[in-house]
This record gives structure tokens, sequence and C-alpha cells, in this order.
């Protein structure tokens, strides 16, 4: 019993600092030129494919510049 109650609780807190790097993950450039929009779009690309648009602007709340990644991201030439 003691055993699995230690295992629960090493799964919560790696569980736990898995969310936080997920969470923590945003772009460390300033987005002022064309280029930079393309490398802002690229850097969440990954995120996008892997959650839909919809939470990845719910995880992201201080980049509004995201729903125009969504535009490029479906009508890329």
């Amino acid at each position: 019993m003691k055993i699995v109650f230690i295992g629960i609780i090493a799964i919560i807190l790696i569980g736990s600092f898995s969310i936080q790097n997920v969470l923590g993950h945003q772009p460390d450039f300033k987005v002022s030129t064309s280029e930079d929009i393309l490398k802002f779009c690229e850097f969440f690309y990954q995120e996008y494919k892997t959650l839909g648009v919809d939470t990845l602007v719910n995880h992201h709340p201080n980049f509004p510049n995201l729903r125009a990644c969504v535009i490029l991201y479906n009508h890329v030439a």
C-alpha cells in the first residue's frame, strides 16, 4: 500500500512539471517584420497541428496574432 501511495505522488509531481513546461511555450523574439511573423507562425505550427486552433488560442491569450497564423497555415502556396 505504501509503494502505491508513493507511486501516485510521484506521478502527480512528474505530471505537474510536464504541464508547466507545455504551458511555458512562448517565443523569445519580437514580431515586427514580415520575416518575424513567419518565424512566429513556424514557432507555433506543431502546437497548432497537435491542439487545433481553438485550444491554441486559449492557451496563448497574449498572442492575438495567432489567428493570422491560422490563415497562413491554411493558405500556404
